[in-house]
């Protein structure tokens, strides 16, 4: 008659071996939640040179406090509407500091309608120990490819004449 009990040495040790496998393949990633953390997301319209000495690109660019996220550092934004998706942290900004983040959107008026959001922030790929390092990853990372803006922001706002201002439609 077959015994379930683990009584030998060798049993109990593939007991042990199988339970730290699954440990550390939950820990790695592989079954783990990713750690969304709770941001507040601004945007502004000023183009130029960012801190990371690079210019600011619309749906690319993230100014953040740099203790918080570190220059280089790529990042997932959810519930930015359709601003959502992958950034570079490429600028600072003397307002920007803790759980804080600015998107840059090329146009003034859509930045505006931004406004403030709360927003969902995860790490996609830290950045680099040293500052040269930093500015590197933020001018060579790539990043997940985002929808035209077109079809993200003309079905999100819709604009009138040029006169006058935006409606945000409710999304469901």
């Amino acid at each position: 008659m077959l015994e379930l009990s683990c009584k030998n040495l060798l049993c109990k040790s593939w007991r042990y071996v199988c339970i730290v496998v699954v440990l550390v393949v939950a820990q790695g990633h592989a079954f783990a939640l990713p750690n969304w953390t709770r941001f507040v997301a601004t945007a502004y319209s000023v183009s130029g040179e960012t801190k990371s000495q690079t210019v600011t690109q619309e749906g690319r660019t993230v100014a953040a406090d740099p203790r918080v996220l570190p220059i280089g550092t790529v990042i997932e934004v959810r519930n930015a509407g359709p601003y959502s998706g992958q950034y570079v942290v490429q600028d600072t900004g003397a307002k920007i500091v803790g759980h804080k983040i600015d998107i840059y959107i090329a146009r003034t008026r859509e930045a505006i309608k931004f406004g403030v959001r709360k927003v969902r922030v995860r790490v996609v790929k830290r950045a680099p120990a040293t500052p040269e390092g930093q500015r590197r990853a933020a001018a060579q990372v790539s990043l997940a490819p985002k929808p035209p803006k077109d079809e993200r922001v003309s079905s999100y706002y819709q604009y009138q004449s040029e006169g006058e201002t935006a409606s945000v439609q409710e999304v469901q």
